[in-house]
């Protein structure tokens, strides 16, 4: 079984197989051509869709809720139960400060660890905290909020990590969303609190019962106390350890999901760790601490990206991506989709939708089960037609921007003009070439020399034609 978002309205956004290796679709377009409203359009469906299944009385959810906690289920047969193919888990990410995803979206039903939808980007905004802090904090709450310990998330985690010199151990720094002399005023039943601190307590009973909500309160009087702590990535799990060597953090990887959940406490500042000692207490002494922010904006956008889609996905997940490529290094443009693939390689039957307008991210595609959306063309391509192929050539057949002097385009003409000179005719190959070409000379700037190199092969078209 494998999920694929087949269309969206009348856009077709894959026509492959449905075989139990990823799958991806890269949507390419103009300024304005839709492919944001896209990825908003597709979103917008699967949430739609999931809560009016979840919400039928044609399935028996208290029989499924049971199952797919016990790990007893098949996502297959929970779609049979529906009646409609839907994703496992629905993921929307992006580092863009401009993305118009949903920030929230949840229902009280569902069954779904972590909950079906998940968020990866810097809302909601908080003064004075980074976008990074805010992105990490929604992906640690995603990777946290689960009840059964998942192998292959952590190895995906691991790897990346490793992969990227960030290691495996991460130090974060906790910070209530109220100052202490609020939350004293809470403890005390105080009703003259501040208007932040009623909409964090009014956010908070959204989520929790009272008795849930005050043994929080009792873990948020700690991290007052100590507010950082080291999270490490081993071959048991995710791991809790106290900085200080002389102290224990007092609540579960779980405890601190349902704290980052409530808005009581969110991610104040996170820092790579290189050369921690898993099995002593507190930071070792010979630890390399590096904050994420002093990273370049590249490393930063990579590794916050990673982090929560790992955090968050599922088997059959549908993985929504938009503009993948600000900050990043060319080198790593080219191989985003590349570095996603093996990143993610445990996982099977996803389906990721990119929204790019980077050249690079599909001029050097190596992975199977690809397609490539043009949104301003609306024509859908395999993407084995213009994998191994220079960012001229995607600039100039895909982008429909060739630019100054495009390379591709001086090639091509050369390369018909050698061959007709040596047989005196144009072949069918060569008249598809041509008319390629001529299609371009409307994008040209007038200044661009490559027009008069076309309008020169015409003239020959014109004596051997």
């Amino acid at each position: 079984m494998a999920f694929r978002a087949r269309t969206i309205g009348n856009t077709s956004l894959y026509k492959g197989e449905n075989s139990a290796e990823n799958a991806f679709t890269l949507v390419i377009g103009d300024n304005g051509c839709g492919k944001t409203q896209l990825l908003l359009d597709i979103c917008n469906y699967y949430q739609m869709l999931y809560g009016e299944l979840l919400n039928s009385e044609s399935a028996d959810i208290s029989i499924i809720r049971r199952e797919y906690f016990n790990q007893n289920y098949k996502w297959g047969a929970i779609e049979k139960a529906f009646g409609q193919q839907v994703p496992q888990k629905l993921i929307c990410a992006s580092t863009s400060q401009f993305e118009k995803f949903n920030e929230n979206w949840r229902l009280k039903n569902d069954f779904v660890q972590g909950g079906y939808y998940a968020y990866i980007g810097s809302k909601p905004f908080i003064p004075d905290r980074l976008p990074s802090t805010r992105i990490a904090s929604t992906a640690l709450n995603q990777l946290l909020a689960r009840d059964t310990y998942d192998t292959r998330k952590i190895q995906s985690l691991r790897q990346f990590l490793l992969s990227f010199g960030f290691d495996d151990v991460l130090k974060i720094s906790l910070e209530p969303v109220f100052s202490i002399e609020e939350f004293d005023k809470v403890k005390n039943g105080d009703d003259s609190l501040a208007l932040e601190t009623q909409i964090a307590l009014r956010n908070a009973y959204e989520h929790f019962e009272l008795k849930d909500f005050n043994e929080l309160n009792t873990l948020v009087a700690f991290i007052f106390e100590e507010p950082e702590l080291l999270l490490c990535f081993g071959d048991s799990g995710v791991s809790l350890n106290s900085v200080d060597k002389n102290n224990q953090i007092p609540y579960s990887s779980r405890e601190l999901a349902d704290l980052l959940m409530s808005g009581l406490v969110s991610v104040a500042d996170i820092e790579t760790v290189n050369g921690q000692c898993f099995s002593k207490q507190g930071l070792s002494e010979n630890a390399r601490v590096r904050p994420l922010a002093s990273r370049s904006s590249g490393e930063q956008c990579l590794f916050l990206l990673f982090l929560g889609i790992i955090s968050s996905i599922d088997d059959n997940s549908l993985i929504l991506i938009d503009e993948p490529e600000i900050s990043l290094h060319p080198s790593w443009q080219q191989r985003f989709v590349e570095i996603l693939n093996k990143s993610l390689n445990t996982y099977s039957g996803c389906h990721f939708v990119i929204a790019t307008h980077s050249p690079l991210i599909v001029s050097d595609i190596a992975v199977k089960n690809c397609e490539i959306l043009d949104m301003t063309e609306q024509v859908l391509t395999n993407a084995s037609e213009h994998s191994f192929r220079s960012s001229d050539y995607h600039l100039a057949t895909l982008f429909h921007n060739p630019g100054h002097s495009n390379e591709f385009l001086i090639k091509t003409a050369i390369y018909i003009f050698s061959k007709v000179k040596a047989v005196k005719k144009f072949e069918t190959q060569d008249l598809e070439k041509l008319r390629m070409l001529n299609d371009q000379l409307s994008l040209l700037h007038k200044d661009d020399p490559v027009i008069e190199l076309f309008e020169m092969l015409n003239e020959v078209y014109h004596k051997y034609g």
